[in-house]
């Protein structure tokens, strides 16, 4: 097996990332976000797209069913890594 590309989302709104946010709650998913290898709770899209450029990377991991994961990371644009 190997991993799928990165898809870039360049033009995601925040409404459009809390949407992901929400339903990631709401399936109840395992879910674990970081931000520069600390362990924090998952905070609101507007949160996490207002910080600082020089901010610690910001990473969510979400594991939807069984091993898949998904990882959500935040540089310039949105990443889905699958």
């Amino acid at each position: 097996m190997g991993s799928l590309p990165d898809v870039r989302v360049p033009d995601a709104s925040v409404e459009d990332w809390q949407a992901l946010l929400g339903l990631v709650a709401e399936k109840g998913w395992k879910r674990q976000y970081s931000e520069g290898g600390t362990m924090l709770p998952v905070p609101r899209a507007e949160a996490v797209l207002s910080r600082p450029a020089d901010a610690q990377c910001p990473d969510l991991r979400v594991w939807p069913v069984g091993a898949l994961t998904l990882d959500v990371g935040h540089t310039r644009h949105w990443i889905l890594r699958i």
